[in-house]
């Protein structure tokens, strides 16, 4: 009954010709919701059934997929916070200027050579210009010098080589466009539908719109970042989401973030 009754509001909104994109995604996402309520659940005694067997690979040094996490791309994150694992979502977060958006691209792209399918969900910069950036990741050589004319032809040479490979490496899908929870929801369950979808990375949150009607911004975002890790749980993949800080932590003696200092 809900699906049809999903089904024909879609129809008379595309009819009458009143409604954006915005509105037919949002509906996809409500059918998107009916299925994830008529999944089967798992009993706790089932759960930990599983847990032994799993316990047991671990211990024997058996790193199957369903237990191996992933690796960050510098040793001393995975120290400190363990690999990033199905159903996680992680804020990385700092004020304007810290170098979020670079951590974010070097991410993806070591996860999408290494692991298969990344999604990075850009609002901070459109894809012309990830582009290149992500060919200095590849090559080492950086992309202001060479726009300057103050790189070496052998750096030249090398950046030319890295935008190739950004060109031929095909795991790794950015999406500029996307800028509403329901797009994003939309875009995952399409890819997923005949790829494996790895990990997904939203730059950044604050950029993003939850088309709801919150009764205020603080609100818009803590809905949007509820419906991440429900995405993250449903893909059973991580989920990384960039986001800003407030400027109240500049005025602490003890700068170290905690969940409040997350801005709006």
């Amino acid at each position: 009954r809900q699906l049809a009754l999903v089904a024909e509001e879609t129809r008379e909104a595309a009819l009458v010709n009143k409604a954006d994109m915005d509105t037919f995604v949002s509906k996809i996402s409500r059918i998107l919701a009916l299925k994830n309520a008529t999944n089967t659940t798992k009993t706790l005694g089932q759960a930990a059934t599983d847990c032994i067997g799993k316990l047991a690979d671990i211990l024997a040094g058996k790193e199957t997929e369903e237990n191996a996490g992933l690796e960050w791309p510098w040793q001393d994150w995975s120290a400190e916070m363990g690999q990033a694992t199905a159903g996680e979502l992680i804020i990385v977060a700092a004020r304007p200027g810290r170098g979020k958006s670079s951590c974010a691209r070097q991410v993806a792209w070591h996860w999408a050579n290494k692991y298969g399918n990344v999604l990075l969900f850009s609002r901070e910069m459109p894809i012309e210009q990830l582009a290149p950036l992500f060919a200095q990741i590849k090559s080492g050589v950086s992309w202001r010098n060479v726009r300057r004319k103050q790189a070496l032809d052998s750096d030249n040479k090398k950046f030319e080589q890295g935008l190739k490979d950004v060109a031929a490496l095909k795991s790794l899908h950015v999406f500029d466009q996307d800028r509403t929870l329901s797009q994003i929801a939309a875009r995952v369950e399409a890819i997923k539908s005949f790829t494996p979808v790895k990990a997904i990375i939203v730059d950044y949150l604050q950029l993003m719109s939850s088309r709801s009607r919150a009764e205020n911004r603080q609100v818009e975002v803590s809905e949007m970042s509820r419906g991440l890790k429900l995405l993250a749980r449903e893909l059973q993949a991580p989920v990384i989401a960039l986001s800003q800080l407030s400027r109240s932590i500049e005025q602490r003696t003890n700068r170290r973030p905690m969940m409040s200092d997350l801005r709006e």
